[in-house]
């Protein structure tokens, strides 16, 4: 059986009840039938989220239109990373069976279950709601990741001392900005902390052992998003399973940039379905592969960047920014993690600026010299690199992600 005909199910029903699936299929003059009929997955269209955001047809089925105001329906929001913002919606029933293959993995691989007190920091708790600094309940404990300066930190630190969390939920760039806290006023490790789950954000190797060595605790890289949940779950031995009952993951290349994007389709929102949708990374996926975990599903290797995260070089080429990623994880490796945090800004076709926190600001030239050594075996070998030092890096404001490039 082909790809086409084992999730024909998703693909009919997208493009029979929602009117934008509708409109592309008619405009691409694509016989849907007739393709299920050819098991011929190549053929159904790549969508990406400018269709959604700049069609303005809707893309939720007919018979659900009325659902979204008597609130039978989950309502969120990608981050807007990327600039544009999109809505999502889900069928409650859906969205909770999404998210079994997930809590599923948590206990096999870690011991997390459902009702473990967890803390976590949200950019927006609820959309359309007046953002709260702090929400709590029985089993959760959610901060703002807005302003976090070290009045806040400190509330927020001693919240979590009371609150006596299970595990945690952080982005790389808060991860790093607690760690920092923590470090500098000399506090105490909150000791029922027994499990941090990284997510929303690149994962540095640098970042993700920090953590580990500072909450002394078991660290999982939880790859997702908003319009699907989870894709990809990191099993103790490193490797990053794809949520195959969850959604089908296809790495396709970029004839622009030559890296490999990925692209998936939901198999559980039937609200908002996704067929071939551009989720934005680059990556590669490891097939028929033998993991000491036991789990036989595909693994994800994921490049260090997004679509938008792409170099313009003086050649005309157009290279991965996880070059960069690259480069300070060996810096890191060798000098014992002392670059913190990192971003690195094109100002110019030959220019850049790099922006660092350092654990050690007496390492600059050392790492300077070691950023040139690298960067001479790239194709940013005659581009001129600026160094700034900062006290902190912190996540966008309105999208609540830190990228380490930016143009």
């Amino acid at each position: 059986m082909g790809v086409l005909l084992k999730y024909k199910k998703q693909v009919e029903f997208a493009y029979k009840n929602i009117p934008l699936y509708i409109s592309l299929s008619q405009k691409q003059r694509i016989d849907i039938d007739e393709l299920i009929k050819n098991d011929d997955w190549e053929a159904i269209p790549l969508i990406d989220k400018d269709l959604y955001v700049e069609s303005k047809i809707p893309y939720i089925p007919f018979n659900r239109v009325m659902d979204l105001d008597n609130e039978k329906l989950i309502h969120d929001r990608t981050s807007g990373s990327t600039g544009k913002y999109l809505d999502i919606y889900w069928d409650k029933a859906d969205y909770n069976y999404s998210m079994l293959p997930l809590w599923f993995y948590r206990y096999k691989y870690y011991g997390i279950m459902p009702n473990d007190k967890l803390c976590y920091f949200y950019t927006a708790r609820d959309v359309g709601e007046i953002e709260n600094k702090y929400y709590e309940s029985k089993t959760e404990c959610g901060f703002s990741k807005y302003n976090l300066n070290d009045d806040w930190l400190f509330q927020i630190y001693n919240k979590m001392q009371s609150f006596q969390p299970k595990w945690l939920i952080l982005q790389p760039s808060v991860a790093a900005i607690f760690m920092d806290f923590l470090n500098k006023n000399q506090l105490e490790k909150i000791e029922s902390i027994q499990y941090v789950e990284l997510t929303g954000e690149v994962l540095t190797k640098s970042i993700k052992e920090r953590v580990k060595n500072t909450f002394e605790c078991n660290v999982a890289n939880q790859y997702g998003a908003n319009e699907v949940n989870s894709i990809a779950y990191e099993c103790p031995y490193g490797n990053l399973h794809i949520m195959n009952t969850n959604v089908y993951v296809e790495s396709i290349r970029d004839c622009y940039s030559g890296l490999d994007c990925l692209y998936i389709t939901s198999l559980r929102n039937s609200v908002m379905p996704l067929i071939r949708y551009k989720i934005g990374d680059f990556g590669k996926i490891v097939r028929n592969s033998k993991c000491e975990c036991g789990n036989k599903n595909h693994i994800l290797l994921l490049d260090n960047a997004r679509t938008s995260d792409t170099i313009n070089t003086d050649d005309g080429s157009v290279v991965s920014a996880s070059i960069f990623v690259s480069i300070f994880d060996k810096i890191n490796l060798i000098l014992d993690l002392v670059v913190k945090q990192f971003i690195v800004k094109q100002i110019e076709i030959n220019r850049f600026i790099v922006y660092l926190v350092l654990d050690d600001i007496t390492f600059i030239d050392i790492i300077k010299d070691m950023f040139e050594k690298y960067i001479q075996n790239t194709v940013l070998r005659n581009a001129l690199f600026e160094f700034e030092i900062k006290e902190r890096l912190m996540p966008d404001e309105f999208c609540g992600k830190l990228s380490y490039f930016v143009k």
